[in-house]
């Protein structure tokens, strides 16, 4: 598959699902952009680049900080730009909303002050390509904040405490008590569903440790100042058709190879996981969502 079909077929996949990634984003990812938008320090009038801007999550609330008219939100998904037109002409927040490809960029070099990105950068073929391109079309002294899902850095206190969460979660699984998604919906579809291999970007597959690979990517684009820092949650989902909802829109592993069957086999691979989802909450086990964001945060020599 070439980079251009990849690109296509990733917009396109969200085009059944983004009133329910709409949901979830506003339940689980806004605390993690609200920790986006302080990390970015954004100035009211600053230039502002949403790059990845799904529904606008991120960039409503820096139009909110910098201003009507300051910020722009680029994406390649129709269907997630036209949700997220309806809700900036709903909150009157001035959001400009334009489709892009991010590893192309149709902007004036130094044009913008700061460039955010959250959760986007595994979509790209290419991200050191897309990094450049941000590099190119902020000013000098511009900032870089971007976030990547990510597990904590494996030598500090929160990687020591999630990998012990991770082994309970594990012994929990092994007694049928605790379903942890979305790896608890991948791995049951890769065991009943062919898959092309190829439902996320090579990168992404390639590079699990995120936390360890990608201070030295955005470093090469040519930025300074890099720093990390690293925020996670945990919620519980309350009934087994959320859990399985919440996972085949944010999966892209589930998402893609569910957009490429028939709906009568969507329908029996639904019913039987649910059917799995209730024998766990029927013995008293949980159903949970751990979502976490390494940030990133650099600017220009």
């Amino acid at each position: 598959m070439s980079d251009s079909e990849f690109k296509a077929r990733d917009a396109s996949s969200y085009d059944g699902v983004t009133g329910s990634f709409d949901r979830f984003t506003q339940s689980y990812t806004t605390p993690l952009a609200e920790r986006m938008i302080e990390l970015a320090g954004l100035r009211s009038g600053e230039r502002v680049l949403d790059v990845g801007t799904g529904t606008g999550v991120v960039g409503l609330l820096a139009a909110k900080r910098a201003g009507p008219g300051c910020v722009m939100g680029v994406d390649l998904s129709d269907a997630m730009l036209e949700m997220a037109r309806a809700k900036a002409e709903a909150s009157g927040a001035g959001l400009e909303l334009r489709k892009m490809d991010a590893e192309s960029l149709d902007l004036e070099a130094g044009s913008f002050d700061c460039v955010l990105s959250l959760f986007a950068l595994t979509h790209f073929p290419d991200p050191a390509q897309a990094l450049t391109e941000m590099h190119r079309i902020l000013r000098p002294n511009g900032t870089l904040t971007l976030a990547v899902g990510s597990g904590p850095p494996v030598t500090s206190l929160s990687g020591w405490l999630r990998r012990v969460g991770k082994a309970l979660d594990l012994a929990l699984a092994s007694l049928g008590r605790r379903c942890v998604a979305t790896g608890s919906l991948e791995k049951w579809m890769d065991s009943r569903l062919p898959t092309s291999g190829q439902e996320e970007s090579a990168w992404a597959v390639q590079h699990s440790n995120r936390a360890a690979i990608l201070p030295d990517l955005v470093r090469a684009a040519g930025f300074v100042s890099v720093r990390t820092s690293w925020m996670g949650r945990t919620a519980e989902l309350e009934t087994p058709e959320e859990f399985w909802e919440l996972q085949a829109t944010n999966s892209s592993r589930v998402r893609k190879r569910l957009g490429s069957i028939e709906p009568e086999t969507v329908d029996s691979l639904r019913q039987e996981y649910l059917d799995h989802c209730r024998k766990v909450v029927e013995r008293g086990g949980k159903l949970v969502y751990p979502y976490a964001a390494l940030f990133v945060t650099a600017r220009m020599p």
